[in-house]
């Protein structure tokens, strides 16, 4: 006589619940690490796009006029920046106008 019954099932079950608790776990994992990488691009964008903005007005309170080119803001106010990683459109349409500035993600709509 057994004093508990025997078990029927699958011997391996506690292994298999195991590894799909693990796999869940890893999942979960690599879909936050990937939200992550995107929110701190998103962040990285907003900090160069606000970097030369500002350069721009410092030079308009400075100079009396807005710089002409992008160039004229990176090589007078230190900008750095990665061309390969972001695309930059600095538009001056003259001295005292405020220039229109985007920055964009290389390769955002790639996929």
């Amino acid at each position: 006589m057994h004093l508990y019954g025997k078990r029927s099932g699958f011997p391996w079950s506690g292994l298999l619940v195991t590894v799909a608790v693990f796999a869940a776990v890893v999942a979960l994992f690599t879909l936050l690490l990937g939200r992550a990488g995107r929110s701190t691009v998103r962040e990285q964008t907003a900090l160069l796009e606000t970097a030369i903005r500002n350069a721009a007005v410092t030079s308009y309170a400075i100079e009396g006029k807005y710089p002409a080119t992008l160039e004229e803001v990176v090589r007078t106010y230190g900008i750095v920046m990665d061309p390969d990683r972001f695309y930059v459109r600095y538009e001056a349409f003259g001295s005292n106008i405020m220039p229109e500035i985007y920055v964009i993600v290389r390769g955002e709509g790639e996929a």
